[in-house]
């Protein structure tokens, strides 16, 4: 399963009650809440590869379970029905995370 977060550093930042004053502090609160949340994916999807991208202010999660083509009508509507699951409950992580900080301010990201 693929998992692409796309969303800016800038979007972030509006959410923060108190932003870091220096670009080294934000960059590091950034990260933190990056970890975070990539561990919180990997615990409730091991198998999954996951990515965020930064490049604009586009706010989407994309989620595809890759299986071999099939030309069968059920299968497709079963991982049609997996990948919204999967994009409900990515969702339901961000905002966690992302929502107010305060969350995450007390959350540290666990190391491998």
């Amino acid at each position: 399963m693929n998992i692409r977060i796309h969303g800016s550093r800038d979007d972030f930042y509006e959410n923060q009650l108190e932003m870091p004053e220096t670009e080294e502090e934000r960059d590091r609160l950034f990260s933190k809440y990056h970890q975070i949340v990539m561990n919180e994916i990997a615990s409730q999807y091991p198998d999954a590869t996951v990515e965020f991208t930064h490049e604009n202010s586009l706010r989407a999660v994309e989620v595809s379970i890759a299986e071999d083509d099939t030309d069968d009508w059920e299968s497709f509507a079963r991982e049609a029905r997996q990948e919204m699951d999967v994009v409900e409950r990515v969702g339901d992580i961000l905002d966690k995370v992302f929502s107010d900080g305060t969350w995450a301010e007390n959350t540290e990201p666990a190391t491998s």
